[in-house]
């Protein structure tokens, strides 16, 4: 029986991903927290403005991380789907 390397390589590089995704999923992710210090240059005046500008940048390692994931599944689907379709052209 043949091994079909393409498909060890996409199990391998899943698990991995879901081994770099759990740690950061369950422990803390300093992304800002040097950056604390600094003063921003916008100040929002009602309590509403403190709470978006938490919210939108509490998150923010989970989004830069979400769009890694999304650009890297896109990017293996395409070649995927371009390599299935040479094999079938020969």
């Amino acid at each position: 029986m043949k091994v079909d390397w393409f498909r060890v390589a996409a199990l391998t590089l899943a698990l991995a991903a879901f081994a770099i995704l759990l740690p950061t999923l369950t422990f803390s992710f300093p992304l800002f927290h040097y950056a604390t210090g600094v003063s921003p240059a916008f100040h929002p005046v009602e309590e509403a403005g403190n709470a978006l500008c938490d919210l939108l940048w509490g998150y923010r390692q989970m989004d830069l991380l979400a769009q890694a994931i999304l650009l890297f599944a896109s990017t293996a689907c395409s070649v995927a789907l371009l390599r299935r379709r040479e094999a079938e052209r020969q």
